[in-house]
């Protein structure tokens, strides 16, 4: 699709010649009907729940969202995905106090006969507060005072898997469930973690596994280019991929035979990098342009900033949706990095020379939404607060002078993981203070190009040059 012929702020159709479904395992249901989400791979979990009344006793439908929620709140991500499944309730990654303070309410009102307001049942969730840790307590991390030095964390490689290439992209699902890798063999491997834990524990004995445990659960192979990017849907049903072939190509993880993508959709520029939307009605596109795009999933029309001082100088190397998808963050090769407004899709800030006038490689948001993490060809990986525009905090040590290395957070925002292209390390540090802690080394024996962190839980993976993606998790004695 020839950007110039994405309108401003206006939809475009996918032309008759590049079909929104896939070649060969195209789904006939979501071809004839897309809009009924119930039948798509693309259904998201329903935001719009039946509106609450001054009744005894809130309905079913009302208390188990709550009740999965406030489980996810005291990380019980695990029981709160056993009680979605026993009761067919939708998860979505939300955590939130919400029934708590619904039962101080309710207690207060039993001890005081005072009639609180239930206007909190129709009150949007405050997305300043989904998620938020320490990091975002306070208003510098950098600066905070005394802050107290966090112990250097031991990491063990616990898996290893091999593509027949480099490896340049890597992603866990929202519910850090699953893993999904891609590079330069043009193929995409799934992962399913719990197996990865399970062949560590059980390394030991060597009749504790079968091939029917293996942990890559999926390998296809559907681009014609190297895999750029890999996103998983937030409904955890549906894999997107994209390479430097100008396509995106989307499978169906329910499909135990799935060999090709579902559907696709095809640019007119080589893609880079690629991230849904919160609600997963939209996809988030980076390309080789100097201008994102924006895709609406279920009818894949294209949509783009309209204003000149939207764009980029340069293409543009990264973009990524905040996690609530009020704004999106894009960074390329011009230096600069560009907030735009979730919405309106307007450019609400430009950092510029955000690393020195060297390239930008990577953006990523707090879970908060009020910081960003980004990687630059400077050999510095910066902490930004987003309103403010400027870094409250640098990690620094790692050199990254000549490759597009990303930047992440742990699970709990508790650290910063990148890579270092010249000792081929990866390096960590600690998020709120900027301290190298340790660099992990022996696991590559080429450059480490990618690092993705599980949202769940402390385990993240790695992807090499050397074909390798390593799977590394805490030393079992040091989990509590």
């Amino acid at each position: 699709m020839p950007a110039e012929e994405c309108p401003p702020a206006k939809p475009e159709a996918i032309p008759e010649d590049a079909p929104a479904n896939g070649e060969s395992d195209a789904d006939p249901t979501l071809e004839a009907q897309p809009h009924q989400q119930p039948q798509s791979a693309f259904s998201h979990p329903s935001h719009h729940q039946p509106a609450p009344t001054h009744q005894d006793a809130l309905s079913k439908a009302d208390i188990l969202p709550l009740i999965i929620n406030q489980l996810q709140s005291y990380n019980y991500v695990s029981l709160a995905q056993i009680v979605a499944e026993a009761t067919d309730t939708p998860l979505v990654v939300q955590p939130s106090e919400r029934l708590a303070q619904l039962c101080a309410l309710g207690q207060r009102m039993e001890e005081t006969g005072d009639d609180p307001s239930m206007a909190i049942l129709h009150h949007h969730h405050d997305a300043s507060k989904v998620g938020s840790l320490v990091m975002d307590d306070t208003d510098e991390p950098s600066h905070a005072a005394a802050p107290t030095q966090k112990p250097a964390p031991t990491y063990m490689s616990w898996y290893t898997t091999l593509h027949k290439g480099s490896v340049f992209a890597s992603s866990f699902s929202v519910h850090g469930q699953y893993i999904a890798s891609g590079g330069s063999d043009s193929a995409v491997k799934v992962l399913d973690v719990s197996r990865c834990k399970a062949i560590h524990a059980a390394q030991n004995d060597k009749h504790a596994h079968t091939d029917d445990s293996a942990p890559v659960i999926r390998n296809v192979t559907d681009h014609n280019g190297y895999i750029t990017d890999v996103a998983f849907h937030p409904n955890n049903l549906v894999l997107a991929s994209c390479s430097d072939d100008k396509h995106i190509k989307m499978f169906d993880l329910q499909k135990l035979s799935m060999k090709r993508s579902f559907r696709y959709l095809q640019d007119s520029h080589p893609i880079n990098s690629i991230s849904f939307h919160a609600s997963g009605d939209f996809l988030l596109v980076a390309t080789t342009h100097e201008y994102p795009r924006l895709y609406d999933i279920a009818t894949f029309q294209c949509y783009r900033p309209s204003a000149p001082s939207d764009a980029h100088a340069s293409g543009i190397s990264c973009a990524r949706y905040a996690p609530q998808g009020t704004m999106f963050a894009t960074c390329g090769g011009d230096g600069c990095i560009k907030i735009y407004d979730g919405i309106n899709g307007k450019c609400v800030n430009t950092i510029e020379r955000a690393h020195g006038g060297s390239s930008v490689s990577s953006v990523k948001f707090s879970k908060s939404g009020r910081y960003l993490l980004s990687s630059g060809q400077d050999s510095v990986a910066k902490l930004w607060d987003v309103t403010m525009g400027r870094a409250v905090c640098m990690y620094e040590g790692a050199s990254q002078k000549n490759h597009n290395i990303n930047a992440t957070f742990t699970y709990n925002e508790d650290y910063v993981i990148s890579t270092d292209e010249s000792a081929l390390t990866i390096n960590i540090w600690d998020a709120r203070t900027g301290t190298p802690l340790r660099q992990l080394s022996g696991g590559h024996t080429d450059l480490v190009s990618v690092v993705a962190a599980s949202p769940v839980d402390p385990c993240f993976i790695s992807g090499s040059h050397d074909g390798r993606v390593r799977f590394w998790d805490l030393q079992a004695e040091l989990k509590s």
